[in-house]
């Protein structure tokens, strides 16, 4: 890390002139690169370090033509081998945003914002862009889609041991290639278009991790945003913001776009992701052992029983359809399902309070618990209107969840928690108690509070006691 901040730091003061006065570490759960912000007085960005120069050309050449013709992606600023700074676009993806959507009433416009410039990437950057510097094929092209199937093959259906034809699930993953390269691919495929790779910065978003990119279809990036395992988008979801993209297609794109073909293929096109997120779970959960990946698994599974549910396609995979039949069945959806609502007599325990006072006491026989500090996230009470408010009055909340990096912390703290209950509850403990802390017990702890039961009841189904300290002395929220 020491070498790494040196030469990150010697690029940011070549770059802008000024002296350092912070570096700090971003941990990122699904990639192999290192990512820091460097702060100055008056600069900001994020040094990047990856020793994959394939990668890295590849992701230099596709910011370089994407930012030139207007697409919302970051600036490479400076480069020097396995180094470079972009500028910073914060702390907030769209994935932090998703779980909040129900409550925020401009989640649909700030849709629309992704979903019209997914289509002008596709299309507009298309051309001319050099895709000679792909590091992993040009084309989404037949061995491009085999190569996921087998992905999903050796990674995630072989470590499961069900019985099956393999000679027939091949010739089923040759039938459903074949089937999908009818699609007009003549696109930018940015390949991993999920919400974690789309940033938003003063209500605008940005995409980020292109570098894996190729000339493809247009549903593959539609599909990998709508059908994310931990997305949670519903049925009705999926097609209202389907009909949304098409919109922004005719009139992007124009008469090449044939709304017909476009869902007529759309169908194999989710099963291909579907598969090929399988893959990556397992890759990443079953032999890295990476939690998270893991703790997605259930979530795929569900993808799959949905779309064998309400599929159909005019070709046959019989073994294939056999396989995944066999995967969401009961016995293999429990190796993975632990992560889901749990029998459990875990009663949690949720403060918010004031840092200001005494920290909250544990009268349970378990002691302890967590203290979170809300503290370093910007004050909304800062501001007059806001004053008079709480955590859960709406423009308090919507405050917190577009213009701080509240939706980051609570997905840590989630992170965090997933991992305490389910061991709290394999070691029969009977409560656990977490405390939200900021200056006044009054807008950040009681949103954070808020939140965290609101996720506990829905993803665990335990029973969960909430109480806001300070504001309930003063009568300000029941």
């Amino acid at each position: 890390m020491l070498q790494h901040c040196k030469v990150l730091k010697k690029l940011f003061q070549d770059f802008f002139n000024e002296e350092i006065l912070s570096v700090q570490e971003i941990p990122l759960a699904g990639s192999d690169r290192y990512y820091y912000r460097l702060k100055s007085e008056h600069h900001t960005a994020i040094g990047t370090v990856n020793t994959h120069q394939s990668e890295n050309n590849a992701f230099h050449i596709f910011a370089s033509h994407l930012y030139k013709i207007g697409i919302n992606v970051p600036q490479v600023l400076i480069r020097k081998g396995d180094y470079y700074l972009q500028n910073d676009l914060g702390d907030i993806s769209f994935f932090h945003l998703l779980p909040h959507r129900k409550q925020n009433p401009s989640f649909d416009s700030l849709m629309n914002k992704v979903l019209e410039q997914l289509v002008n990437m596709q299309y507009k950057g298309h051309f001319g862009l050099d895709y000679t510097a792909c590091f992993n094929g040009q084309k989404f092209d037949y061995n491009a889609i085999m190569a996921d199937l087998y992905y999903f093959k050796y990674y995630f259906l072989r470590p499961q041991k069900i019985v099956y034809d393999g000679q027939l699930v091949i010739q089923d993953f040759n039938t459903l290639a074949y089937y999908l390269l009818e699609a007009d691919s003549g696109f930018f495929m940015m390949r991993d278009f999920q919400s974690r790779n789309i940033m938003i910065f003063n209500d605008v978003p940005y995409f980020i991790d292109f570098q894996g990119g190729k000339q493809g279809p247009l549903q593959y990036d539609l599909v990998s945003l709508l059908w994310q395992a931990k997305g949670g988008f519903t049925e009705n979801e999926r097609e209202k913001y389907t009909d949304q993209y098409i919109k922004y297609a005719q009139k992007i794109i124009g008469a090449r776009f044939n709304e017909n073909k476009f869902r007529k293929y759309l169908p194999g096109f989710v099963l291909i992701r579907l598969l090929q997120v399988l893959g990556s779970y397992g890759y990443r959960g079953l032999f890295e052992k990476r939690p998270h990946f893991l703790q997605s698994i259930p979530l795929a599974l569900d993808n799959i029983q949905w779309w064998l549910a309400n599929y159909h396609m005019p070709i046959t995979l019989p073994e294939l359809t056999s396989v995944l039949q066999k995967l969401t069945s009961e016995n293999i959806y429990q190796r993975f399902s632990a992560q889901k609502k749990i029998e459990s007599d875990l009663i949690v325990n949720i403060n918010s309070f004031s840092f200001k006072e005494a920290l909250p006491t544990d009268e349970t026989e378990n002691g302890g618990g967590f203290v979170f500090d809300c503290r370093f996230i910007y004050n909304p009470g800062r501001h007059e209107e806001f004053k008079n408010l709480t955590g859960r009055d709406e423009s308090v909340k919507q405050y917190l969840l577009n213009k701080t990096n509240m939706p980051k912390f609570l997905e840590q703290v989630n992170s965090i928690i997933d991992d305490v209950i389910q061991v709290y509850n394999q070691r029969g403990f009977k409560h656990l108690q977490i405390n939200f802390g900021c200056t006044g017990g009054q807008h950040r702890s009681v949103f954070a509070a808020d939140s965290t039961a609101q996720y506990i009841q829905n993803k665990f189904g335990l029973q969960v006691h909430l109480h806001h300290i300070v504001q309930e002395r003063k009568n300000w929220v029941n």
